[in-house]
């Protein structure tokens, strides 16, 4: 009975499984790989304790010819027989479905997009962001410095997700916060410390210089350039943040637009505005944190997509005849 109890206790889950193993916690079996195989790269990965009690389990229940090429979903720590279920084709990945998170998007285009994929059903996401806001959210320590009544844009992290068919609003949330989490590196956090910003400030700005320029490098100078207008306190005056008011697209707002009566219109007042205007991806967040210094404090997109930058407002001025007239 020994040999049996040994078993009987090494079907339970590991007591530390590393998920960097997995992407997205996704377990592949490649074509020709029998049980012997499987239950190598199950052990490999630490999602098993023994390879012995995952072939002994999959002999005594007849299993052997039941595995499948293909990839699977393991997104949390499993036993022994929930695992084997899932690798012959109980919760095979074809039933699931992979959803893309647009850098740059905000809540409210993430509603949409997740209502067109029939993900989620229409308000769905946004119902349960407004819901989550309320409740003060503590568990993700990355929210700390996010003011009271602002709500979580700018941190759902724009990546590719694996999700299951029938995944909650509150599912892909915390799927996408704790993505953002493990994204803000411990150096980058460092980073932040080191030059007296919260979190909150930088995934602010990183919101906003995504929705202004497109190239990484650019970024960085744009970021600069916002830094300096902040620091001599001069309006920050992006067109993204008075698209995020009114809902447009346009590189022009005009003299209305400009006129919003809203705490994030940038032009009319100073300073950042209440919170992120859309979720930032890693390259705007890091150059946000590491902006490349300059004298510049004046720059525009031309009709294609180049960044003209000015030190002056009268070269500023020249640059918009020349560029966009």
């Amino acid at each position: 009975m020994i040999g049996g109890l040994i078993v009987f206790n090494s079907l339970s889950s590991p007591d530390n499984v590393d998920w960097s193993n997995l992407e997205e916690g996704v377990f592949e079996i490649e074509k020709g790989e029998g049980v012997n195989a499987i239950s190598r790269k199950l052990k490999d990965a630490g999602l098993i304790k023994s390879k012995l009690a995952f072939e002994t389990f999959v002999w005594i229940k007849k299993l052997e010819g039941n595995f499948k090429a293909g990839e699977y979903k393991i997104d949390e720590v499993k036993s022994v027989q929930e695992i084997v279920s899932v690798l012959t084709g109980q919760d095979f990945l074809s039933k699931d479905q992979k959803i893309t998170i647009i850098e740059g998007y905000n809540n409210k285009e993430i509603d949409e997009y997740f209502s067109e994929k029939e993900v989620l059903g229409e308000g769905e996401f946004i119902e349960q962001i407004n819901i989550l806001t309320k409740e003060k959210v503590t568990q993700y320590d990355f929210l700390a410095s996010k003011p009271e009544g602002i709500d979580l844009e700018g941190y759902i992290f724009p990546d590719t997700y694996h999700i299951t068919g029938n995944a909650s609003a509150e599912e892909i949330i915390d799927k996408a916060l704790k993505n953002f989490g493990s994204k803000l590196t411990p150096e980058l956090r460092e980073k932040i410390k080191e030059q007296g910003k919260t979190i909150h400030e930088i995934i602010t700005l990183a919101s906003i210089v995504e929705n202004e320029v497109a190239k990484s490098e650019d970024m960085r100078i744009v970021a600069g350039i916002f830094w300096n207008r902040l620091e001599i306190g001069m309006a920050l005056q992006s067109d993204a943040t008075v698209n995020y008011i009114t809902g447009g697209k346009t590189t022009q707002p005009t003299y209305d637009d400009l006129e919003a009566d809203s705490l994030y219109n940038t032009y009319k007042h100073r300073g950042l505005p209440p919170g992120p205007i859309a979720n930032p991806g890693i390259a705007s967040i890091k150059a946000v944190v590491e902006p490349i210094e300059t004298d510049y404090l004046f720059f525009l997109t031309t009709r294609e997509n180049e960044t003209i930058f000015s030190k002056t407002f009268a070269e500023h001025v020249t640059a918009k005849h020349k560029y966009l007239n």
